[in-house]
């Protein structure tokens, strides 16, 4: 099985007066993720793309 590597982009939403963070990935088009915290947010952005199954590596 071939592996890839995605980069996520997090951004603190808490800058723009709101609470939470917001998460892209520019490998994959459309992909977004959205949670309370760091850990909730990329686990968003992970269950919305099947092809990122292989969890998070930091």
């Amino acid at each position: 099985m071939k592996c890839a590597t995605f980069h996520a982009l997090l951004h603190d939403c808490r800058l723009d007066g709101e609470t939470g963070y917001a998460a892209t990935c520019a490998e994959i088009p459309n992909a977004v993720g959205e949670g309370e915290t760091v850990e909730e947010c990329l686990a968003d952005l992970l269950q919305e793309n099947p092809c990122c199954e292989g969890g998070i590596r930091s």
